[in-house]
């Protein structure tokens, strides 16, 4: 079978071939019903557009590289659903790829994009990234988004306010009567975490509730770290009445262990979470959390780095062009995890 070429649906669509160009290109101003009757020809004729043989024709890539640093996560899974679903409304190609909070991979991958022709990159980065890591992408020339993490980079920035976040879920624990409220989980020095214990700190001040460093733990993120952190507490602070975990995963951990031992969760001793992924309210008891909507910051980050791609694809932008940044407010997601202080 001879190979169908653009001037063959052109033909059977009875338009130009710059007509059929535009269409595959999503690019001019073609009317819909012209759209819709080149799109026919295409499907009937079983025309395969090549997208790379297009951007080497153009100098052009719609690829976008997506790099995060923990993708069994659920939390970042959610997130990078987001930026799939905008890069497919606009027409372009995501790599998804995954560092495992390994500082050499993550350089190797970020690498492997830019050679590989990514148009542009949205990021994830692990916590112990050296600020060279940026300066490097800084003076690249193509464009990054940072999400989540590392706000304070001079980059464009996709994230939530943690420092709100932390705030709601302790204001929250203590209108329930709790003073003896633990937080537990996240990296000792990193910026998020040290913004969420802010929140947590400010709220227990204000409050009238002492600051106890003794009732703050670090742990690694999973539910196996979660349930060893409640065991911990439940061994040595007995007298701590609810639980403010870093991130929902580590407080699924909790949840299951205080299950299994028989313990309430919600009755005996609060539970919450902080981001709100979706997994959260299928567990028992549905978890209490603070959302940073995951879905959604990856949506504004996906339509942040087009529209960062589209400006250099128009040479409209510039060196030390305005940094952007989308900061997304933090709502509160109550379960049945959390209840008043026994």
């Amino acid at each position: 079978m001879a190979k169908i070429r653009i001037k063959d649906v052109a033909k059977h669509a009875g338009v130009s071939v710059a007509t059929v160009s535009q269409v595959l290109g999503g690019k001019g101003r073609i009317s819909e019903s012209t759209r819709e009757l080149v799109q026919k020809s295409l499907d009937e004729l079983g025309y395969v557009y090549n997208q790379v043989a297009a951007n080497l024709r153009s100098n052009q890539s719609n690829h976008i590289g997506l790099l995060l640093h923990d993708i069994s996560n659920p939390f970042y899974g959610e997130m990078a659903a987001g930026v799939a679903r905008v890069m497919d409304e606009k027409g372009n190609m995501l790599f998804l790829t995954n560092s495992e909070d390994d500082i050499g991979k993550q350089n190797r991958l970020t690498k492997s994009l830019i050679q590989n022709g990514a148009a542009g990159i949205v990021i994830c980065a692990s916590n112990d990234t050296p600020r060279s890591y940026f300066e490097d992408l800084g003076n690249g020339n193509i464009p990054v988004v940072l999400i989540t993490r590392h706000e304070d980079k001079g980059m464009d920035f996709v994230g939530t306010d943690n420092i709100l976040a932390g705030r709601m879920a302790t204001d929250y624990l203590l209108s329930l009567g709790h003073k003896r409220i633990a937080f537990i989980g996240g990296v000792e020095g990193t910026r998020n975490r040290e913004n969420r214990i802010i929140g947590y700190r400010e709220s227990l001040i204000e409050g009238g509730v002492e600051f106890d460093a003794e009732i703050v733990l670090s742990t690694g993120s999973s539910r196996k770290e979660g349930s060893d952190a409640i065991k911990q507490i439940l061994k040595n602070h007995q007298d701590v009445t609810a639980c403010l975990f870093y991130q929902d995963i580590i407080a699924h951990g909790a949840i299951a262990y205080l299950n299994s031992e028989g313990i309430k969760a919600g009755k005996d001793i609060s539970i919450m979470g902080l981001d709100g992924i979706e997994e959260s309210s299928t567990i028992y008891p549905r978890l209490t959390s603070v959302s940073f909507s995951a879905n959604e910051m990856g949506e504004q980050a996906g339509r942040l780095i087009f529209d960062r791609m589209s400006e250099a694809n128009s040479n409209i932008s510039a060196p030390g062009h305005s940094v952007r940044k989308v900061i997304l407010q933090p709502k509160l997601m109550v379960g049945e995890s959390t209840g008043p202080a026994q």
